[in-house]
């Protein structure tokens, strides 16, 4: 009886853990897709197209003046790039 039990609890367990895991993926995919649109919508507003042999990374990078190792470190520091450029621009105050 009690092994039948932990196995219930067991399987219990994994299938929980499957689960989470696959919200956790839809939730960083819908994350993803928000940051691209907003990306896209940056590019927009600054009437950047980004060129056929080039990345959304370098187009973004050309809209924000700065080179692409720049906006890397911005992002791995935790800094909206966008947000900057906007503060330091007048457009809104943090």
């Amino acid at each position: 009886m009690r092994q039948r039990l932990y196995r219930r609890l067991e399987r219990l367990e994994t299938e929980s853990a499957r689960v989470l895991s696959l919200r956790d993926c839809g939730n960083r995919q819908a994350g993803l897709e928000a940051a691209l649109r907003k990306v896209d919508l940056f590019l927009r507003i600054c009437g950047v197209v980004q060129g056929k042999m080039e990345s959304k990374r370098e187009a973004l990078a050309r809209a924000l003046g700065i080179g692409v190792r720049d906006l890397d470190h911005q992002l791995l520091a935790g800094i909206d790039p966008m947000h900057k450029h906007f503060t330091e621009h007048g457009v809104f105050g943090d």
